[in-house]
């Protein structure tokens, strides 16, 4: 559970470095898609502070819902949603480095087994 602890803390880290370098990213100032991955991306994080713990956050049948939803909400945003993003902005902005794109398909595949272990698997935490 540690593992988990730091994966949660290191993820919100970076997501804090990131936004302040995506100034953009402003919620006042962005697309409704983006306030959606804004609140898919929190709830996701408090189930993964949630497995870490080893707390009842909300309900089981929450995050069995929870975590098919985000697995379809991430592709789309990813590829769908950034697409017609940067087609918006400038021919220089268009593509992320390399490192930058492994990192967050990293993150995001942790936090896809991080979301299943609590929803599914286990059942330590919801008996």
């Amino acid at each position: 559970m540690i593992l988990w602890e730091i994966y949660f803390w290191v993820t919100c880290f970076f997501l804090v470095i990131w936004h302040f370098n995506h100034t953009s990213l402003l919620l006042w100032n962005s697309r409704p898609v983006e306030l959606i991955s804004v609140a898919m991306t929190a709830v996701a994080l408090l189930g993964v502070f949630a497995l870490s713990q080893g707390k009842k956050i909300v309900g089981r049948l929450f995050w069995q819902t929870f975590f098919p939803v985000w697995c379809v909400w991430i592709p789309y945003y990813y590829t769908v949603s950034q697409i017609t993003k940067r087609v918006e902005i400038a021919a220089c902005e268009l593509c992320f480095s390399i490192g930058e794109s492994v990192v967050l398909l990293g993150a995001i595949i942790l936090m896809g087994i991080a979301l299943y272990r609590y929803a599914f698997a286990h059942s330590k935490i919801w008996e």
